[in-house]
């Protein structure tokens, strides 16, 4: 049932609540949260090898102009991925390169998807 008329809340916590100041890491500079699993330098842990990131690849010179004579276009107009993203970062992807991300589909088997680095 709702309340009508409603005007706070009242947070209720087991343990002391610490505010988060935007851009900060509260897991500290050598590591860095996602999906709840903590990702450090010292462990060793590569992103590309989860289960649910599929398989990216950056393209050469030749392949990037052949792929972009195939769709006709420029590759500004590709969907961007970020150079601070886990996997840009795992991969020291520069801005400017184009990376090939393949996905298993149910449908259509494998799918390609082209990202320009930003």
């Amino acid at each position: 049932m709702l309340f009508q008329g409603a005007c706070g809340a009242v947070w209720l916590a087991h343990r002391p609540f610490k505010p988060v100041v935007a851009g900060s890491n509260p897991a500290g500079p050598a590591e860095r949260r996602l999906g709840g699993l903590n990702l450090t330098e010292e462990k060793g842990y590569e992103v590309r090898n989860h289960k649910l990131v599929p398989k990216h690849e950056v393209l050469s010179e030749e392949e990037v102009q052949e792929m972009l004579e195939e769709y006709d276009i420029e590759a500004s107009q590709l969907p961007k991925l970020n150079t601070k993203g886990p996997v840009a970062e795992e991969m020291d992807l520069e801005e400017g390169d184009i990376v090939k991300v393949t996905r298993d589909s149910p449908t259509a088997g494998k799918k390609a998807a082209y990202r320009y680095v930003i």
